[in-house]
């Protein structure tokens, strides 16, 4: 206003007449018109592309809320598929280490049966050397008869039909002989059927037979005394077969004495025997000497059967424990399955999750664009609205003076209004200084905190959120609990095996002390051998004298 005021005072200096003036002024309106119109249209631009950046700007933010509660769903899903893969694995392990152990308990028990296997071969082996080949080719050829025809009513070879203590071993041994490998039958018609077959395929050995049906035997009255026992009391067998045990050991009696014996056998017309195999027939025949024990028949038969029992208990555990694996490495490989199948969801989890994530990133340098963008516009329109309203004043000054008469002077009233205006001039461009200096500084400090915003917080932010989403998906707590299922799998394990490995100590401190005494019985069997020796070859040389 004040600079129209001044122009209006100097326009006589400048013009001649009003016409001239009036000329002029039409003029700067016209071109006052054009500017306008101008800064008019530039404004509606602005204007309208400031409305749309804002919609742009509210949209992708409703699209960056709606993403980031998809990011949160798909977070729980990581989440909850994480905790069902740990504890997947945690199952895996704990079958997988199951089946560890039953492959060492699959494997101890083949070694086991191996040995019993050799052991069994062995006592037979040792069984067979105590009997003459045609036996052994006899009774070899009953039971290929036996299995191949079908034949029932065999029962197999009499020292397979009872038990007794150790301590009547040699006296039973030396009372049956070779009768212990005799064969018990059901009937005599069984057994001519068997040598018939025999007969027709030429199948060498010898063979005899007890047939149950025509063992005819009377009940004895033995002895009361502690100095004897009869020898059928002492064997534990099925009553199936007491025909063939009263036969063969029904007419003797275990004394205590030599001296026993003969009396015995004398008076009660019985046969008679001491512990150490020494006989006495009821018709008076002596019969004794030496016998080795360690080639006892009946401790061969006690070592097959208990080889034998052994080697079925341990293949049954065998094959328990192989249906076992067998059941484990079903479960495992339906685990394994699941565990393959859940680390495949996760990984597309992930993926799905950064993918999002990077999206909503994106999404957020977008609005930040935007919003800088906005904040630019914002400005722009506030200078081109200021632009209008100084424009649209001197249009209206300068309408005011067409017209009017040509002066050479302003009025009393227009000068005060210009000194006035001169003066708040004066303030405001004073302000403006001030301000431009503080707009400097604070420009200054401004870029400083964007710097540190841009460049150190938010990426400091961003990677504080990317731990935290780490966190938040619990893959660290779920591989902790994992590992510390791994050290407790592998503690119980080592615990286990410790346990196993001081068992196997005991048991070999006792297989030790067990050979040292056996090695201390040899030594002294020996030593009693040489002596009866000793004793054999003075009793000789004083026959001889």
């Amino acid at each position: 206003v004040s600079t129209q005021s001044t122009g209006k005072k100097g326009r006589n200096l400048e013009f001649a007449d009003q016409r001239k003036r009036d000329e002029w002024i039409s003029s700067e309106l016209k071109s006052y018109g054009s500017s306008l119109s101008e800064k008019e249209v530039q404004l509606k631009t602005v204007e309208r592309e400031t409305e749309e950046t804002r919609q742009r700007i509210q949209k992708i933010t409703l699209d960056i809320a709606e993403r980031n509660e998809n990011l949160e769903e798909r977070k729980k899903e990581i989440e909850e598929t994480n905790k069902e893969l740990a504890e997947a694995k945690i199952k895996r392990d704990e079958v997988q280490n199951r089946r560890k152990d039953l492959w060492r308990q699959d494997s101890n028990y083949e070694q086991s049966l191996n040995t019993s296997k050799d052991q069994l071969d062995e006592a037979e082996r040792q069984l067979r050397s105590t009997v003459s080949k045609a036996f052994n080719n006899g009774i070899d050829a009953i039971r290929k008869i036996v299995q191949e025809k079908n034949i029932s009513g065999v029962y197999g070879p009499l020292i397979e039909s009872f038990k007794c203590n150790e301590k009547f071993f040699t006296a039973v041994e030396v009372t049956a002989g070779n009768r212990l490998f005799y064969i018990i039958v059901d009937t005599d018609k069984t057994a001519s059927q068997i040598l018939s077959i025999m007969n027709k395929n030429k199948m060498s050995g010898e063979v005899n037979f007890l047939p149950l049906n025509r063992l005819n035997y009377k009940e004895i009255q033995y002895p009361t005394s502690n100095d004897v026992i009869p020898m059928v009391s002492k064997l534990e067998y099925n009553q199936v077969f007491k025909p063939a045990m009263e036969t063969i050991f029904g007419k003797t009696l275990i004394c205590r004495s030599l001296e026993i014996a003969s009396q015995y056998a004398r008076n009660e017309h019985m046969d008679c025997i001491t512990l150490d195999g020494d006989q006495v027939s009821r018709r008076g025949a002596l019969t004794g000497g030496y016998y080795d024990k360690r080639k006892s028949r009946l401790d061969s038969q006690r070592q097959f059967w208990y080889w034998q029992a052994k080697l079925q208990e341990e293949e049954g555990n065998a094959q328990k424990i192989k249906s076992e694996m067998e059941e484990v490495d079903a479960e495992l490989s339906k685990l394994v399955s699941s565990v393959q199948k859940l680390e495949t969801k996760q990984v597309q989890l992930r993926e799905t999750y950064e993918r999002q994530k990077m999206d909503v990133q994106n999404l957020g340098v977008e609005k930040k664009q935007l919003e800088k963008h906005l904040e630019t516009k914002m400005r722009l329109k506030m200078s081109l609205e200021g632009d209008l309203t100084a424009l649209r004043g001197t249009v209206a000054s300068l309408q005011q003076e067409l017209g009017t008469e040509l002066l050479s002077q302003l009025t009393d009233k227009e000068q005060d209004e210009v000194q006035n205006l001169n003066r708040d001039i004066a303030k405001l461009q004073a302000q403006i200084r001030d301000s431009l200096t503080k707009r400097s500084k604070l420009e200054v400090e401004k870029n400083m905190y964007e710097n540190l915003l841009h460049n150190n917080l938010y990426k400091r932010r961003d990677q504080l959120l990317h731990s935290m989403d780490e966190l938040g998906m619990s893959e660290r707590k779920q591989d902790y609990d994992s590992k510390k299922a791994e050290f407790q799998q592998a503690t119980v394990a080592m615990d286990s095996t410790k346990k196993r490995l001081d068992w196997l100590e005991n048991e070999l401190d006792v297989y030790n002390k067990k050979c040292r005494e056996l090695a201390t019985q040899i030594e002294h069997k020996r030593s009693k051998e040489r002596e009866i020796q000793d004793s054999i070859e003075e009793k000789k040389k004083s026959t001889l004298r």
